[in-house]
Formats: C-alpha cells, sequence, structure tokens
C-alpha cells in the first residue's frame, strides 16, 4: 500500500483508482468517503475508463454532502501532485549527476547508417530514453556478440534494433533465440 499512495500523490490514475476503492471500502487504508470520491474523480479526469465507471456508482453509494467534500478535495489533490512530482524530479536531478559519476557510461551505440548488405534488422525494443537502449544492448550483446547495434531516433522515442542480417529468416532465427529468454523481438526490413 505504500507504493500505491506514493503512486496516487504523483498522480498516477491507476494507484488513485486503487486507493480510492481502499478508501471507500476501509480496506488497508481509513474510510474516507469524500477522499475515495475525490480520488476515483481525478483516475476518471485523467480518462482511465474503469474509474469513470466506479465514478457512477459511487454517485449512487455516497451520500451528497460527501461527494461535495470530494469535489472540494480535487483541487488539492492537484496542486499536492504537482508538489509532488516536482519534488520527483528535483530529487532526481540532483541525484543523477552522482549516479553518473558513480557508474561508467555505458559503451555507445553507433547511430551511423548500416552497411549495404545489412538488408534486415531485429528490433529489441522502443525506449524514451537511449540509455536504456544501451543498457539493454549491452545485456543483449553479452549473449550474442557477433551483433551490431543500432539506435534509430523516431520522434520522442529510441529503437533499438540489432543487424547484420542478409536475409529475413537469419533476423528470425535471431528473434527465436532472444525470445527464449523472454525478450521481445520482432523483424523489421532496413
Amino acid at each position: 500500500m505504500p507504493y500505491i499512495t506514493r503512486a496516487a500523490a504523483r498522480g498516477e490514475p491507476r494507484a488513485q483508482y486503487v486507493l480510492g476503492t481502499a478508501h471507500f471500502n476501509g480496506d488497508l487504508a481509513t474510510r474516507d468517503w469524500a477522499m475515495a470520491y475525490a480520488l476515483t474523480k481525478r483516475a476518471s479526469d485523467a480518462g482511465l475508463q474503469v474509474a469513470s465507471a466506479r465514478l457512477a456508482q459511487l454517485d449512487t453509494l455516497i451520500p451528497l454532502e460527501e461527494r461535495q467534500r470530494g469535489l472540494a478535495l480535487v483541487p488539492e489533490l492537484e496542486k499536492s501532485e504537482q508538489r509532488t512530482r516536482l519534488a520527483t524530479v528535483t530529487a532526481a536531478a540532483t541525484a543523477a549527476p552522482k549516479a553518473a559519476a558513480a557508474r561508467p557510461a555505458p559503451p555507445l551505440i553507433p547511430a551511423v547508417p548500416p552497411p549495404a548488405a545489412d538488408i534486415w534488422r531485429a528490433q529489441l525494443g522502443a525506449f524514451s530514453n537511449e540509455t536504456n537502449a544501451r543498457s539493454l544492448y549491452a545485456a543483449i550483446s553479452k549473449k550474442h556478440p557477433n551483433t551490431r547495434p543500432y539506435c534509430v531516433k523516431a520522434g520522442t522515442v529510441t529503437r533499438l534494433q540489432v543487424g547484420n542480417f542478409a536475409a529475413r529468416a537469419d533476423a528470425e532465427g535471431f528473434c527465436a533465440k532472444v525470445r527464449t529468454a523472454s525478450q521481445p523481438c520482432i523483424v523489421v526490413g532496413k
């Protein structure tokens, strides 16, 4: 429950929905119908469909006064979420230089175009952070050292692809091998 509470404080809709349900039932949280309504409303406003359906149920289960108190709590929750997210970002920003200094940088994945013989690639993932792509390739390359990585930028994501496959069947064979280790993999053309 501490993880759910912290995630809800950051504004994560699924956590808000779960915490709102806990407050409504009085399970693992104090029974507080106004807070339950406010949290469910925040999750519904964020587009969580199950929360929207639950909010309609709460309209019939919670007395009007408690719902009104819950609606009055919504702006306070929004401000608190903003403060929590800001504090999280600030803490991460101050910790990042220390963490980066403590460990060596992962090997650089070249963003160079592939040689002409590279026709097929295996895509291992798409990441919002290129460092995550590098980390995945570092792990994969230990078991598959004769591969060539490519970081392909696509909008806000970086796709990690592995090349040097002259035939589609070769790329499919590579994907089959990495899938046995529960690594998603799809074959893409160059």
